[in-house]
C-alpha cells in the first residue's frame, strides 16, 4: 500500500513538473503513467483531471506573482475561461454526436504540426501587431472553446492547444502564454472532472496531487530560468507525445472492440433461452 502510495506520489511529481515548466501536460503524464501502471483508461482520465486542478492553481500563482514582473495576461484568461466553459460544454455533447475517429485525427495532425514547428523552429513566433478590442474578445473566445472541448472530449488537458495559441495568433511570449493558459484552463478541467466524478480514484487523485504541487512549484520556478527556445523545445516533445497516444490509443481501443464483439455476440443465444 505504501509502495502504491509512493508510485503515485511520484506519478504526481513528474506530471506537475511538466505543467509547471512548459504550462501543460499534466493531464496526459498522469493518464498515461497510471495507464501503464495497469489503471484502466477511463479511471485514469478521471483521476488525472481531478489531480491536475490544484497542480494548475498553483503554478498559475507562480507565475503571476513569482517573477520580477507578472507573465500572467488575467483579462485574457478570464475571456479564455469563458471560451472553455462554453466548449467544455458543448465538447460533452457533441462527443456523443460526431465521430471520436474524425476528431483524434484531426487533433493528431494539429498536434503533430506544432510539435514539429516548435522543434525545428522555436523562435519563430507570430506577430499579428495590433489586435482591436472586439477581435481579441472573439479570438480568446474560440481558443478557450476549443481548448474545452479537447478537454472534455479526450481527457487531456487543452493547454496543449492554449499555449501554442496565445504565443501565435495573440504575440504572447512564452512565459506569458503558459501563464495565461494556467490560469484559464481550471474551469474546463474542473467541468471534465465533474462529469466524471463516479470513475475518479479519490486516494489516486489525491496522492498525484500532493507530488503535483511539489513537481509544479519545481517547474513554474524553473521555467524562470530556462532558456524561451528550450522550452519550446520542450513544448514539441510534449505535443509530439500527445499524438502518439491519441493515435495509439484509438488502435488499441478499436482492437478490444474487434476483441469483444465475439464474446459480446455469443451472449445473445443464451438470454434468449432464459
Amino acid at each position: 500500500m505504501q509502495r502504491l502510495r509512493l508510485l503515485q506520489e511520484l506519478t504526481g511529481f513528474t506530471a506537475g513538473l511538466s505543467t509547471g515548466l512548459v504550462g501543460t501536460g499534466g493531464a496526459l503524464v498522469m493518464n498515461s503513467l497510471q495507464v501503464m501502471q495497469g489503471v484502466p483508461a477511463k479511471v485514469a482520465g478521471a483521476s488525472a483531471l481531478a489531480a491536475i486542478m490544484p497542480v494548475c492553481a498553483v503554478a498559475a500563482l507562480i507565475y503571476g506573482f513569482g517573477g520580477a514582473q507578472p507573465h500572467v495576461d488575467a483579462g485574457a484568461a478570464a475571456l479564455v475561461a469563458i471560451g472553455t466553459t462554453v466548449g467544455g460544454l458543448l465538447g460533452a455533447r457533441l462527443a456523443h454526436r460526431i465521430r471520436e475517429s474524425r476528431l483524434q485525427f484531426g487533433l493528431v495532425v494539429v498536434l503533430v504540426g506544432l510539435g514539429l514547428k516548435e522543434l525545428l523552429g522555436p523562435n519563430l513566433q507570430a506577430n499579428p501587431g495590433r489586435t482591436g478590442s472586439a477581435a481579441l474578445i472573439v479570438l480568446c473566445l474560440l481558443g478557450g472553446s476549443a481548448a474545452g472541448m479537447v478537454t472534455t472530449t479526450f481527457g487531456i488537458s487543452g493547454g496543449i492547444l492554449l499555449v501554442p495559441f496565445l504565443a501565435l495568433v495573440l504575440g504572447m511570449d512564452r512565459l506569458l502564454a503558459q501563464g495565461t493558459s494556467l490560469a484559464a484552463i481550471l474551469i474546463s478541467n474542473a467541468i471534465g472532472a465533474a462529469g466524471r466524478l463516479d470513475q475518479i480514484d479519490r486516494r489516486a487523485a489525491l496522492h498525484m496531487a500532493v507530488g503535483g504541487l511539489v513537481g509544479g512549484l519545481f517547474g513554474a520556478l524553473g521555467s524562470m530560468v530556462v532558456s524561451h527556445s528550450l522550452l519550446a523545445q520542450c513544448f514539441g516533445v510534449l505535443a509530439l507525445l500527445t499524438a502518439w497516444k491519441l493515435a495509439h490509443g484509438s488502435r488499441l481501443t478499436r482492437r478490444a472492440g474487434a476483441a469483444l464483439a465475439p464474446r459480446r455476440g455469443s451472449r445473445c443465444p443464451s438470454a434468449v433461452h432464459r
